[in-house]
């Protein structure tokens, strides 16, 4: 069984789905599958106790059917003996050999129609704008001339997203404001659920700010 639910924040889905192991000729195991506020995760049941896999989707993320043409990776390899299978691609804005995908055959036309739709509404609602609320979850450097490292868990303000989709945040404690590349997006997620304005009152002027 599988459901999903829609809200004007973010697109939420969860289900069975079988997902390939990491070499095109790999074995497919049944994996519970959950898109929510946190991004894409597998469980080995749905009890959600032991996670096998995560994605980190973020604004540069896209998901599409094996039987697209301009499907990536190992697609084209299973296009004919899976016609229900598509792919999630974590960061289409990384070189094509550095992309993390995953591989999944939902094996009937109607839920991975489900699937797509779901991931593309989080995708959409993911991206961010200036006065959205970010949160490192994963340990990189900054984008800036100057390097800056940053931290899982530390909390930033987007002051400034240019034409590129790259992206100005304040950290707070850092002297100069942090560009993000939307290369290096999917290690920030977006905040959904906490408010900004109480915590970067003082951080950040009103007037620099698009709330």
């Amino acid at each position: 069984k599988n459901s999903s639910e829609f809200s004007a924040a973010m697109a939420v889905k969860e289900g069975w789905l079988l997902k390939r192991g990491p070499a095109v000729d790999s074995a497919r195991s049944p994996q519970w599958c959950v898109l929510d506020q946190n991004g894409f995760k597998c469980f080995a049941d749905s009890d959600q106790q032991v996670v096998t896999c995560e994605l980190a989707l973020g604004p540069g993320s896209r998901a599409c059917r094996f039987a697209n043409i301009r499907a990536p990776g190992d697609s084209p390899k299973h296009r004919k003996e899976k016609p229900s299978g598509f792919v999630v691609e974590v960061n289409v804005a990384l070189p094509k050999q550095r992309r993390d995908m995953g591989y999944f055959d939902a094996e009937e036309g109607e839920i991975v129609t489900e699937w797509l739709a779901a991931i593309e509404g989080w995708v959409k609602a993911s991206t961010w704008h200036p006065g959205d609320f970010v949160c490192v979850r994963e340990a990189f450097c900054s984008d800036s001339e100057v390097q800056v490292p940053l931290k899982p868990g530390q909390y930033g303000l987007v002051v400034e997203v240019d034409g590129d989709g790259d992206t100005k945040v304040d950290f707070p404690g850092m002297e100069y404001r942090q560009w993000v590349l939307e290369k290096n997006q999917h290690k920030i997620r977006l905040e959904k659920d906490l408010e900004p304005k109480e915590v970067f009152l003082e951080i950040v002027p009103q007037n620099d700010v698009i709330m």
